[in-house]
């Protein structure tokens, strides 16, 4: 999936995962963009899976983007100020 949507060389990309469970998706966008090109943001319903993708973002080098995950219902609390900031 990452190589489909990452085919150039791309800066101050933020990515969205609506349900981004432990971040899959999220880290293989994360290294075709380049760690220091991106920020990510996420949010999921639970709790353990929040938790797991802030340590993935700990292990792949894209810290900045921790506080970017918030644990939540996707479906009757999204959050929308994602798309203000």
């Amino acid at each position: 999936m990452a190589s489909i949507l990452v085919t150039t060389k791309v800066k101050n990309v933020t990515a969205d995962d609506p349900a981004g469970g432990s971040g899959s998706l999220l880290m293989s966008l994360a290294h075709a963009i380049g760690e220091d090109r991106c920020t990510l943001y996420s949010q999921d319903i639970s709790q353990k899976s929040s938790g797991m993708l802030r340590l993935n973002l700990i292990l792949n080098n894209l810290v900045h983007s921790i506080q970017n995950i918030i644990q939540g219902n996707t479906l009757l609390a999204p959050i929308t100020k994602w798309a203000t900031s």
